[in-house]
């Protein structure tokens, strides 16, 4: 009976090691739990920048040819997204406009970032 009653539970210092490895596992998880909400946000809002340039190329697509005017104009297409389009007649050949659309937009961290997409419309 005494044999049996001397191998029953952990010993402090087995619990005390697992306690330190459980903290040390979860430290690492919670950072890259971090780390991955962060690049979550900036895929987002990239995924966003390209959808708002696209429509825009979309709109040029769809506007008759010679009603498309040259030269830079903006707009805010959605809170904290800025995007911009420059078109430049008889470019790179003539007959053709060259179309770019840059979105830019600051992340949670008032980083800087943007996105830039080019097309050439022909008649």
């Amino acid at each position: 009976m005494r044999a049996i009653r001397g191998k029953r539970g952990f010993t402090l210092v087995e619990v005390l090691v697992a306690m330190v490895m459980l903290a040390i596992l979860s430290t690492g998880i919670a950072t890259m739990m971090a780390v991955i909400v962060l690049h979550n946000d900036f895929a987002r809002d990239m995924t966003e920048a390209t959808m708002h340039g696209e429509n825009r190329i979309e709109v040029f697509k769809n506007t008759d040819y010679a009603s498309i005017p040259s030269g830079w104009d903006w707009d805010e297409p959605s809170p904290g997204f800025y995007r911009m389009w420059n078109v430049k007649d008889d470019t790179p050949q003539a007959g053709m406009k060259q179309t770019t659309v840059i979105v830019a937009w600051f992340d949670s961290k008032s980083q800087f970032h943007s996105v830039s997409l080019e097309t050439i419309l022909i008649p």
